[in-house]
This record gives C-alpha cells, structure tokens and sequence, in this order.
C-alpha cells in the first residue's frame, strides 16, 4: 500500500474513532469539569513571544462542549495560526465504571494517533513531501493535533495545572557559526540595507572570534506552555503536558488548582542567560 493510501485510511480512521470517543464521553456521566480557555494565536501574531496569556475559567455547559470538541479538534479556526496550535487544558471527570466503555475508545484513538505520527516521521520524505501529503489527505489539519496523546487516569487526588516557560538549547561550532553570520551579513532583513546591516554583524562576528571557547551555546526560550503536576493516591506525581483535557475515572472527589493568567515578567529570574548576541540568543 503506497504511502498517500496509508495516511488517509490512517486519517479517516482517526476522525471517525474521535467522533466516536466523543459521543461516549458526551453520553456518560460527568461529574466535574473545568475549562481553562485560552486565547487564540492570530496568523499575524506567529513570531512574537506572548507576554501575557489571559486564561479564562468555565465550569459550565460551555466549558463542558469546549473541553469535549478538544479531542475531535484537528483543524485551526480562520484566521488561527497554524504554527501555535490549539491548546485547552482542563479536566473531566466521570464515574469510575465508565472506564470500561470509554478507556477502550480512548485506547484506540491513541493507537491510531501513534501509528500516523509513525508512518509519516519515519518515512523517507522530506519535509516539504511530508506536507504535502498531509495537505493532501487532511487539508487544513495541523499535524501536531493528530499526533496528541489524550491523557486519562484513575486514582487521582490533585491535578494542579502551571505555566512551563523553557529553553531550547544547542550547541555550535565556533568556526560554523562565524561562517553563518558571515553569510547574514550579505542578507539583510527587510527594510534595510546592506550597508546598514554589514558594520551590525561585523560586530557580532567580532563578539564571538573573541570568544575562547571552540563552541557556542544557542538557548533559545521556548512559548509559555500549560502543564500539569498530577498527584495519585498510591502513584508518584507526575508531570503532563496540558495541551488537551485530562480526563479522570474515579467516583472519589478530587481538587483541580487552577490555571491562572500567564505574565512573562513574573517568570523574569536574576539567572536568566546574558546573551552574547541577543538577535541569535547566543552565548558562551
């Protein structure tokens, strides 16, 4: 079976087992749920470091839809960036013995999420190929949507959710990464010349052959992400990503913390990196 065929039985597959899960869930007995909605990435706000992340909080028949149309969500809304892609973190708890219907549907649905994600990364097409592909059997879906896990537990106690603000770091060769400027400085961002631009990098290359160490360090930081520090009864805590529901199993009640509004100057540390170069978050 050729690839493309493979992809979009996969994909059809996955839409109509969410659907599915989703029904099962809307049908059973749900005895808490907690939303935390957050705001929406515009196209045009795609490169740019949010500073503050306003979390609004339902506990209500909204929240309730919301938080069920997560795991049928594939496609972003118009106007939404495909680059950040949907994120609802929240909690939904049912009867216990509704884990026998559902933990099964879940089950598959993961299954099949997985079995996309490895048929598509393990295969020899390049990155623009593998768009097209998916461009192709699932026009306007965001990959990283398809490739979720969809997190469900029992014997839950606490579920306190928390902002992730990371770095992302990696390690250059001196030599490579002065030949890199070099090649920036004869490209210049819009809007200005080449001329204004050169004597900016000469700078920079300057900076870094001054450096003794053979290596540069590149410690990007990474967008403000919901997570969730999950305690158990008889498990250690763990630490989850929040990106979708989590959804709970358990007749006993448990205590969700909120996720509370998202400022980036609370999370400013006297530790922070001293950049080297600040542009290429460069330093030693």
């Amino acid at each position: 079976m050729d690839i493309v065929t493979e992809t979009k039985l996969l994909y059809a597959k996955l839409v109509e087992e969410s659907q599915e899960l989703f029904d099962a869930l809307s049908q059973a007995e749900c005895l808490r749920h907690d939303c935390f909605i957050l705001p929406p990435t515009l196209a045009e706000q795609e490169s740019s470091a949010a500073e503050f992340i306003p979390v609004e909080y339902r506990n209500d028949y909204h929240g309730k839809v919301k938080a069920l149309g997560a795991f049928t969500k594939f496609k972003p809304d118009a106007g939404h960036s495909f680059k950040a892609p949907f994120r609802l973190p929240g909690v939904l708890q049912f009867r216990a013995q509704a884990a026998n219907d559902i933990a099964p549907l879940i089950d598959c649905v993961n299954f099949t999420k997985a079995a996309l994600k490895t048929l598509i990364t393990q295969s020899k097409l390049n990155a623009t190929e593998k768009h097209e592909l998916l461009r192709t059997v699932a026009p306007g879906s965001i990959t990283l949507l398809m490739y979720r896990q969809i997190n469900y537990f029992s014997d839950v106690k606490t579920i306190g959710f928390t902002w992730s603000n990371k770095f992302s770091t990696k390690v250059k060769d001196k030599v490579e990464f002065i030949e890199y400027l070099k090649g920036s400085a004869q490209n210049p961002p819009t809007g200005i010349t080449r001329s204004e631009w050169e004597p900016f990098v000469q700078k920079e290359i300057k900076l870094i052959s001054e450096v003794k160490s053979d290596t540069i360090k590149i410690k990007r930081p990474l967008p403000a992400a919901p997570m969730a520090n999950i305690s158990f009864h008889s498990e250690k805590t763990k630490l989850r990503h929040a990106h979708l529901p989590f959804i709970v199993f358990s007749d006993d009640a448990i205590k969700v913390k909120p996720l509370n509004d998202f400022l980036a100057a609370k999370n400013n540390r006297a530790d922070l990196p001293s950049y080297l170069i600040n542009r290429l978050y460069a330093l030693v």
